[in-house]
């Protein structure tokens, strides 16, 4: 029997739009040189997902294959649509959904918004956040996109119990570009790797923190008397994706010159703005909400110092420091031990003395601490 985080079967999907033909062609790679994804701990499958709207240079043949794995749709046998038709097909590989045969979806996109590297979380799962976070550690500029179940439902990567969706542009549909197809790459890679490590029970290091952006709504375009797009993006919004906008900021420009402005009170954060795959809905981008989000620790050592050397790093404003560096040497006093401490209790969940630091000032000798009290017996466990 498998444990709850051990994946014996992931999936790598690529050509879901079929003009987003950056997964196509790192499938027909890895199908060339199936050492590449390749680990010992689990089985991987390649999957081309819409071969039809590739052939034919569309994102879809009679509807988006991204909206057709909801359970309603792929239970519902008049629905005979390419798409509606291509899901159930995937749903008999990858699931069926509910009990599926596969652990894990790496779904492969692209986007003509100025995403960058944005990596795509459905719901809340830790597993899938502390992947996340892992890459983000090991990759610049790597954006984080959680999309909430509800609205995800319907997504392809739904169909597995865990998913990470790969989103990197800007780029032209229907075009390769070097340096996105080494990206991807190299996500996909990392991301097998670290199944890896978790497989064999090496958990990585982590952020204890890390930023997440959650999807809030979509804003349309202005469309006129006519239902036709009336206004588009104003230039200073252009290419700001995860950049905030607020209140009063321009957002459009009506094609007679007239700029509509943000008017929401809440700071939002604009993501997939100006996406061309979305003009046949009119729909000019999606707000998100940006917070920083607390993982779950595992609780190694080696995760304990790297998490107790990134928060003193920010307290102090230093680029690293060293388990073995006195933390009063390196600037603090007793204000910032102070802060320190109650950062420790709140991300760790122990309980340690204000002196705490002044016992154990470097990295190394208040993780043996912690790692001390994470051991011991809970008392109120015991009434």
């Amino acid at each position: 029997m498998k444990s709850r985080n051990e994946i014996k079967n992931v999936a790598i999907v690529g050509g879901t739009h079929g003009n987003e033909v950056t997964g196509t062609y790192l499938l027909r790679r890895w199908a060339a040189n199936p050492q590449e994804i390749k680990r010992h701990s689990f089985d991987t499958k390649l999957l081309w997902a819409n071969p039809k709207a590739f052939r034919e240079n569309r994102r879809y043949i009679d509807c988006d294959l991204n909206r057709s794995f909801s359970r309603d749709d792929l239970k519902d046998e008049t629905i005979d649509t390419y798409e509606g038709n291509r899901a159930k097909v995937i749903n008999a590989l990858l699931g069926p959904k509910g009990n599926p045969a596969f652990d894990f979806t790496f779904d492969i996109h692209s986007t003509t918004s100025n995403m960058g590297i944005t990596l795509i979380l459905i719901g809340e799962d830790q597993y899938q956040l502390r992947l996340a976070a892992y890459l983000k550690a090991r990759i610049r500029n790597v954006n984080l996109l959680c999309i909430p179940s509800e609205i995800g439902e319907a997504n392809l990567s739904s169909v597995t119990p865990r998913m990470l969706g790969i989103e990197i542009g800007p780029i032209p549909q229907g075009l390769l570009r070097h340096d996105i197809f080494d990206q991807v790459n190299q996500v996909v890679n990392l991301g097998l790797d670290y199944i890896e490590l978790v497989n064999a029970g090496n958990d990585p290091a982590v952020d204890y923190q890390v930023e997440v952006f959650t999807y809030r709504s979509t804003v349309k375009f202005p469309v006129d008397s006519e239902g036709n797009i009336g206004a588009m993006i104003h230039r200073d919004l252009q290419d700001k994706d995860f950049t905030a906008l607020l209140q009063g900021d321009p957002m459009f420009v009506t094609l007679g010159g007239e700029i509509i402005p943000y008017t929401e009170d809440e700071i939002a954060y604009p993501v997939f703005i100006n996406e061309a795959a979305y003009y046949d809905q009119k729909i000019a981008l999606s707000l998100t909400d940006r917070r920083m989000t607390t993982i779950a620790l595992v609780g190694t050592r080696a995760e304990t110092e790297f998490v107790l050397s990134r928060m003193w790093a920010e307290m102090l404003q230093l680029e690293a420091v060293g388990a073995d560096d006195n933390l009063f040497e390196l600037g603090a006093d007793s204000l910032s031990a102070l802060r320190i401490i109650s950062l420790v209790q709140q991300t760790f969940g122990v309980e340690l003395p204000e002196v705490a630091l002044f016992e154990s000032p470097t990295i190394s000798s208040l993780c043996e601490r912690i790692m001390a009290l994470k051991m011991k017996p809970d008392p109120r466990a015991q009434d």
